[in-house]
């Protein structure tokens, strides 16, 4: 019979890591441990920061990270929602 810390790692399931890794310079007025966790992010593609202190999201932050997702978006070469809309008109 299995142990229960077997049966609960037979459940687990990874997601693939669906993000990018940015190769832009991370905004200098965050901490290490924001640096670290802005990278995390990213490079996960849908992840949920679930942070206890110190993520403070001030609108240079919350600017940074749409830059890098927009960069990102645009090296994906695909078309986003506002593509299509912008192609209908």
């Amino acid at each position: 019979m299995m142990d229960y810390a077997a049966f609960l790692a037979d459940k687990i399931q990874m997601a693939p890591a669906g993000g990018f890794e940015v190769d832009a310079e991370i905004n200098p007025l965050l901490k290490g441990h924001q640096r670290a966790i802005v990278k995390w992010a990213c490079a996960g593609g849908r992840r949920a920061i679930f942070a206890a202190f110190a993520v403070e999201l001030n609108p240079a932050y919350f600017s940074d990270g749409c830059k890098y997702v927009e960069a990102a978006a645009r090296e994906m070469a695909m078309p986003s929602l506002f593509d299509l809309l912008e192609a209908a008109e």
